[in-house]
């Protein structure tokens, strides 16, 4: 997807907040960046040029980008009669 000019982020608080059912909770790893225990608020997108990009601080591990994956999709109300529609 390298020929759009921005990219859509997901903001991460270390907020402990288990009553929102959307969020996912990721640990930290070497891998992934992360100082504390946070969670992916997947209610909170938006898109920014990627040239105000700064530096990669981290990847989410795969078992972590599926469970983002799965609230996108609820919090989009994206059904499997969207997805084939645009197929």
């Amino acid at each position: 997807m390298d020929e759009f000019d921005s990219v859509i982020v997901v903001l991460l608080t270390s907020f402990n907040q288990e009553s929102s059912p959307v969020r996912v909770r990721v640990e930290p790893t070497e891998s992934n960046g992360l100082r504390k225990t946070s969670r992916v608020m997947v209610e909170k997108l938006f898109t920014v040029p990627k040239t105000d990009l700064g530096a990669l601080v981290g990847v989410l591990a795969d078992d972590d980008m599926h469970a983002v994956s799965r609230k996108l999709v609820e919090v989009l109300a994206i059904t499997a009669e969207d997805v084939a529609a645009t197929a």
